[in-house]
Order: C-alpha cells, then sequence, then structure tokens
C-alpha cells in the first residue's frame, strides 16, 4: 500500500508528519496575500494610483463571480486530468508562475495605471489561484482515507495560515518601524517581494516530496449530476450560505478598515492595531486546530 493511503483498519495515521508540514507549507504564502489584498490594495488604487472606489469594487465584485464560474469548471478539469506526473502536480507548476506574475504586477502597479490594469490583474491572479490551489486542496483530500490521518493534515495547513496572517502582520510593523514608510505602494511592494519569494519554493516542496495517489477511487460523477448532488445537500447548502456571510462580512471589514484607522483616528502606527487584532481573533482557532490535531492521535 502506498505511504500516502492509511490504513482503514487502524486510526493511526500512515501519512508521516513532516509529509503534512511540507504539504501545508503553500498555505503560508496564500495567507499572507489574503490581508494586502483586501485590506491594502483598495487603498493604493484609491489614493495613490487615483481610481474611484465604486470601480475598485465592481472589479473585485467581478473576480468573485468569475472564480463561481472557474472553479467548479477546473475542479471537474483536475479530476479527470491523467499524466504521467499525476492529476495534481501539473497544475501547480502551471499555475505558481501565473500566480506570482499576477502578485507583482497587481501590488506593484506601473504610473498611470487604469482600471483595466486592476481588472486584469487581479483576474489573473483569482485564475492562477484556482488552476493550482483547487488541485492543491484535493491533493490533501487524496494523501489518505483514513479521517484521524486527513484531521492531521488540514491541522498542519491551518497553522501555517495562522503563521501567515501574524508574518502579513509583521511586514507592516517592519515597514513602519525599520523603514518608516507605511504607504500602501510600500506596503505592498513588501509582500510582493516574501510572496513571490516564498511560494515558488513551497510549492516545489510539495511538488518534489509529497506523493500523490494516481488512483484514488472515487467514482466519477458528470458536473451536471455534482451541481444537483450539490443541491439536494442540504447541510452543504447551509454551510455555503454560512461561508457566503462570514466571507461578506470579514472582507466589509477589511476593505474599510484602514481607511477608518487612517483617515476617521488619524492613527499613525498602523502595525500595532493589525499586529494585535488579527492574532487575538486567531488564537480561538489555532488552539481549536491543535485541538483537533491532538485528538487524531489520542483516538
Amino acid at each position: 500500500m502506498s505511504e500516502a493511503v492509511a490504513d482503514k483498519t487502524t486510526h493511526k495515521p500512515k501519512l508521516s508528519r513532516s509529509t503534512a508540514w511540507i504539504y501545508g507549507s503553500v498555505s503560508l504564502p496564500l495567507a499572507i496575500i489574503g490581508y494586502p489584498l483586501s485590506v491594502w490594495t483598495p487603498r493604493l488604487y484609491s489614493t495613490e494610483v487615483g481610481l474611484s472606489l465604486s470601480l475598485i469594487g465592481l472589479v473585485i465584485f467581478s473576480a468573485a463571480i468569475f472564480d463561481a464560474i472557474t472553479d467548479p469548471l477546473m475542479g471537474f478539469l483536475s479530476d479527470r486530468f491523467q499524466t504521467r506526473w499525476g492529476r495534481r502536480r501539473p497544475w501547480l507548476l502551471v499555475g505558481v508562475p501565473i500566480y506570482a506574475i499576477a502578485v507583482w504586477m497587481l501590488l506593484n502597479p506601473s504610473p498611470g495605471a487604469t482600471v483595466y490594469y486592476l481588472g486584469f490583474y487581479y483576474l489573473l491572479l483569482r485564475a492562477s489561484t484556482t488552476i493550482f490551489g483547487l488541485p492543491y486542496a484535493a491533493w490533501g483530500m487524496e494523501l489518505s482515507a483514513d479521517y484521524h490521518t486527513r484531521t492531521m493534515i488540514q491541522s498542519a495547513r491551518e497553522k501555517y495560515v495562522m503563521i501567515g496572517l501574524m508574518l502579513a502582520s509583521g511586514i507592516v510593523l517592519l515597514s513602519e518601524e525599520l523603514w518608516h514608510d507605511n504607504s500602501a505602494s510600500f506596503v505592498l511592494s513588501n509582500f510582493s517581494w516574501v510572496i513571490v519569494t516564498l511560494l515558488p519554493v513551497t510549492a516545489m516542496l510539495v511538488i518534489w516530496r509529497v506523493p500523490e495517489v494516481q488512483d484514488f477511487n472515487a467514482p466519477k460523477v458528470s458536473l451536471v449530476n455534482s451541481l444537483k448532488n450539490m443541491y439536494k445537500n442540504k447541510l452543504f447548502f447551509r454551510l455555503l450560505v454560512i461561508e457566503l456571510l462570514i466571507a461578506s462580512g470579514e472582507n466589509f471589514r477589511n476593505t474599510l478598515s484602514l481607511f477608518f484607522i487612517q483617515d476617521y483616528m488619524l492613527y499613525a502606527r498602523l502595525w500595532r492595531y493589525y499586529l494585535l487584532l488579527f492574532p487575538v481573533c486567531c488564537q480561538g482557532f489555532l488552539f481549536r486546530c491543535l485541538r483537533l490535531y491532538s485528538a487524531g492521535y489520542a483516538r
């Protein structure tokens, strides 16, 4: 039996902890990008580039609609993509370079950038996230059929997410305290350097060190039947509604927070606010992940 598949007769994971941690490492740069994308990008393109917030909001809204269409298509394509290197690895090799280019161009706009510039690279970022992000997530689910091993894998991913959020706050801290510059363009430039450095390294580690199950023996379901099954699953539909509400509230808060702090409160030291806010908010969730991780081994 492959190392990547757990023995269904035992609760003990067959996948090593180090492999789970290597797999989860891609979540580190992906977590870092969420902070500048939702908080700093609207500030940059409205105050320094000169675009209206309504146009910026339209671009972000269009990207969300774009995701709703391309994500199911990408999942359908990835499940049926067969190569000698596996179903998931090639998508990381294709998507990660595109993602790095999109991040760099989006966070470092050229002088005189227009809404078309923002729209193109924002959609390119979302498209590249779909290209490698969905196969990457599916890869993790296929590493084991054992419940407790999957808990260990997802726990490793979530730990990287928490670390990434705190590193994102630390980038703002260094920008203000070390270089004494908290302009959106400078802060986002620092973010871009970190992300385009970390993502290729972590992606190559995953491609090189994490095994991929060649045939997971999952039944083939058409795209139309998949959508029908999703609609029939009331619990899943409820989960989608909850996710929509949570994501809407988070995006609303994140987008307005920087404008509120800088323009209304006239608060100069931004890193102190965000460095305290994000770790405190994530502390309970991190503790929960640790509990789940421990439970997976205790049973």
